[in-house]
């Protein structure tokens, strides 16, 4: 039977709002601040929230307190110490989940307030918090990869009784169900699911979930759907890719609504430049020419580059080979003296290719003032 205790916390309040001592001295009506106070304090009541995160400075001074006591005094400190599970502290900017022992410590407390399951729940909350709001581009002390993973399983775990929990009590916070249908999320795969959806260009689901979830923006969450959908297209077959190319290019270079980071583009384009050499058919891309040599480099000049990020020689000699055959059709198109391409000439250099591994042009006066657009990309070259 639903626990009538809301219900009865719902009633009073109304029967209090509605007596002619407040509706006589009550705010405007449609007073935009006085509705969503009220609106916050109606979910606190109902325990669809407990007040998220407090301020940093609080955080900072209960995370110091912790480690320097391994103590936790209160079920307030506690909350908030799981919510800054992640968070760097101090000038060393060393974390909680980079200390195993503190780390483990703390997932003891919280364990022990299984018994008051609202408790429980909002410890659950600043955990989950923390999970998504681990930066995985710090330098990583000590044991948190290991402790970020066994985060994931300990939430992964309690999630399902929590729902069970609150589901008794007949007051279910709106985050817990979206969590359940997204428990892929607290999977070793956790945004597989949405790679489809962001290959048609669709990232409602995603928006809609970490917008539910308080996932932020700066989220390993999007950084993971990202990659997943690059690592899809890359999975396809050789038409299936080269439809899908498109669409990763203008990712990885910002031309998209959703951005990747300097890194993950790097190895975007490190990815789908490998799969592109192995296409059984792979003419010159001139935009995945020109992303490769934007987030690698040139393939002739920065060979180590290219072997620490794509580690592929058949790609390395592809993009060499465009760039050369580039510089030869150049020569013949711009450089002459004449100023046309003589089609023999051209194509009997251009069968030398592979075996060319150095060239130098020397540029004369007029060449080198020329602002056109063909001589500003050819210097760019």
């Amino acid at each position: 039977m639903p626990d009538s205790k809301p219900l009865e916390v719902l009633r009073a309040r109304l029967q209090n709002e509605l007596a002619p001592s407040r509706i006589f001295r009550a705010t405007v009506w449609g007073n935009p601040k006085a509705m969503t106070d009220s609106l916050r304090e109606l979910k606190r009541d109902l325990g669809n929230s407990d007040g998220g995160p407090p301020s940093k400075d609080v955080l900072q001074a209960s995370l110091q307190r912790f480690a320097a006591t391994d103590e936790i005094g209160t079920f307030t400190e506690l909350k908030y110490v799981c919510y800054g599970v992640t968070v760097p502290v101090g000038g060393n900017k060393w974390r909680v989940i980079d200390r195993e022992p503190l780390f483990d410590k703390l997932l003891t407390l919280v364990q022990l307030k299984q018994a008051q399951p609202k408790q429980f729940r909002r410890c659950y909350q600043g955990l989950l918090s923390g999970y998504f709001g681990f930066d995985r581009h710090l330098p990583h002390e000590g044991a948190a990869p290991q402790n970020w993973v066994k985060l994931r399983g300990f939430l992964d775990k309690q999630l399902r009784p929590i729902l069970l929990a609150t589901t008794h009590r007949g007051v279910i916070p709106e985050w817990l169900p979206l969590l359940d249908t997204h428990r892929n999320l607290l999977a070793q795969d956790p945004c597989r699911k949405y790679a489809d959806a962001l290959a048609r260009g669709l990232t409602d689901e995603l928006k809609v979930v970490c917008a539910g979830l308080g996932i932020p923006s700066t989220s390993w969450v999007w950084e993971e759907a990202l990659m997943a959908y690059v690592k899809l297209i890359c999975d396809r077959r050789d038409g299936a890719f080269h439809r899908g190319l498109p669409g990763v290019l203008n990712l990885v270079n910002g031309r998209a609504d959703l951005k990747l980071a300097e890194t993950l583009a790097t190895k975007a384009t490190a990815m789908t430049v490998e799969r592109y050499s192995r296409c059984d058919d792979k003419p010159e891309h001139s935009d995945l020419r020109d992303t490769s040599l934007l987030w690698i480099g040139n393939p002739w000049l920065k060979r180590t580059a290219w072997d620490a990020h794509v580690n592929c020689e058949p790609a390395r000699q592809m993009v060499e080979g465009w760039i050369k055959r580039r510089l030869i059709k150049d020569f013949f198109e711009l450089l002459t003296h004449d100023g046309g391409a003589d089609p023999r000439r051209l194509n009997y250099w251009l069968e030398w290719e592979p075996q060319i591994t150095d060239m130098w042009f020397v540029l004369g006066g007029d060449a080198r003032s020329n602002g056109s657009e063909p001589f500003v990309e050819l210097k760019k070259r």
